[in-house]
């Protein structure tokens, strides 16, 4: 990895205005460098969803964390929400328009619809449309999403405890359900 100057205008000779390139091919010869402050950057920094732990039959509403890395405002610009449960065909959840942030801050999100009765994995999808950003490559976000279970299907039956040496202790559980655990 090479190492790439952060501020043009800060001394040369300052260890904290040196650091390593975050470039996909460690270095940047002859292009910016890969860790220079942009005017213009916003990122999406993760996915979220509510119910935090979606179940089989909950609806649910995709949410992101989106940052302005930027050093200007970012202004009027849109976050889409999209979800796919066959591999690549995405849906479109709906996208939230003429969103605002000031540099170094962040703001969370929220689909405008909800995922109706989800009864399988599926994988979410953010994007960030903003057409003064200056590197688009955290402009996307995609993450797998687990369903979980329905309520009450995994319960204890029986347990044994404090048995008598050398007995051990257990738990005895029972899929409540029709559904395979």
């Amino acid at each position: 990895k090479s190492l790439e100057r952060i501020y043009f205008d800060e001394p040369s000779n300052d260890p904290k205005n040196w650091v390593a390139s975050n470039d996909i091919e460690n270095a940047t010869p002859g292009r910016e460098n890969s860790i220079t402050p942009k005017r213009y950057n916003l990122s999406v920094e993760k996915i979220i969803t509510s119910p935090l732990y979606p179940r089989k039959g909950n609806n649910v509403k995709l949410g992101a964390v989106i940052k302005n890395i930027g050093l200007e405002k970012a202004e009027n610009f849109e976050v889409i929400f999209m979800y796919s449960i066959a591999q690549n065909q995405w849906n479109l959840l709906g996208e939230i328009s003429d969103i605002s942030l000031n540099s170094n801050d962040s703001i969370i999100v929220y689909s405008p619809q909800e995922i109706q009765n989800i009864s399988q994995n599926f994988k979410a999808r953010v994007d960030i449309n903003f057409l003064l950003d200056e590197y688009l490559s955290d402009n996307q976000v995609e993450k797998n999403i687990i369903v979980g279970l329905k309520e009450k299907i995994i319960l204890i039956n029986e347990f044994k405890y404090a048995p008598k040496s050398p007995e051990p202790e257990w738990i005895e559980i029972v899929n409540a359900s029709s559904e395979p655990v």
